[in-house]
């Protein structure tokens, strides 16, 4: 032990040195104060909480990104296929195969030209009444993940807030932040990863398809997130086909 002030070695239990006089002062170790919690984070847009869930908002400019328009073209088109396919069948068993196709093709492209002018003219008017903006909060674990799709009126930094209560690292109630944070929720998926078959990776759009036998997600993560979120997502699913776009 060396004295502070003079720098001559003295006995660890000495009050003062016996070289120059100055009191001893004893560091008091680190390992004596008390620890306090501190913010852990994925990336500076995602958030662990103390559940070990990973949570972020995102926020997706309708006009610029097309993700959802063509989601809902997809989703007419299967729609759409119904009849169509309906119709095809009874002309094969009423009039045979040739007959059947001669019916289906006119059909068919009948039914893309009509679903294609629909979402061209109703992405605008659902674009114009959601603000122009798609808000969505993303929770992720080891076990799945969890969409959960905001109002309009809910503004990222509410949502920012009421996450980072959740998280652990700001003053507030985890049940209210939890509370606000459902009664702001439109509407909500979840993919638990056993059971997730294919993931369709496009980082263009800033979108991670996650895909399930009969049910389908999407993951939407900022680019400097994008290939840490892809990696837990197929770390953590058993068998799955992996697409990237």
């Amino acid at each position: 032990m060396n004295c502070n002030h003079c720098n001559k070695k003295i006995s660890k239990d000495s009050k003062f040195c016996e070289f120059c006089g100055t009191p001893v002062v004893v560091e008091k170790s680190s390992h004596s104060q008390p620890k306090k919690y501190k913010k852990r984070v994925f990336s500076k847009n995602i958030v662990l909480g103390k559940d070990g869930i990973y949570r972020w908002t995102y926020r997706m400019n309708m006009w610029k990104n097309p993700t959802i328009m063509i989601t809902l073209w997809k989703v007419f088109f299967i729609g759409g296929m119904f009849p169509v396919l309906l119709v095809t069948g009874l002309e094969i068993f009423e009039q045979g195969f040739l007959d059947a196709v001669s019916v289906f093709i006119p059909m068919f492209l009948g039914m893309i030209g009509v679903v294609t002018a629909f979402v061209i003219i109703a992405y605008p008017i659902v674009t114009v009444m959601n603000g122009g903006s798609y808000q969505v909060v993303f929770e992720l674990n080891d076990k799945g993940v969890h969409h959960i799709q905001m109002k309009k009126q809910f503004k990222k930094n509410q949502v920012m807030a009421m996450i980072t209560v959740l998280a652990g690292v700001a003053t507030g109630s985890p049940q209210t932040a939890g509370a606000g944070l459902m009664a702001g929720s439109k509407e909500s998926s979840y993919s638990e990863f056993k059971n997730v078959k294919k993931i369709v990776a496009k980082p263009s759009r800033h979108v991670i398809y996650v895909n399930e036998s009969l049910d389908h997600n999407q993951v939407y993560v900022a680019k400097e997130d994008f290939e840490q979120v892809k990696a837990y997502i197929i770390n953590h699913c058993k068998e799955l086909t992996l697409v990237e776009k």
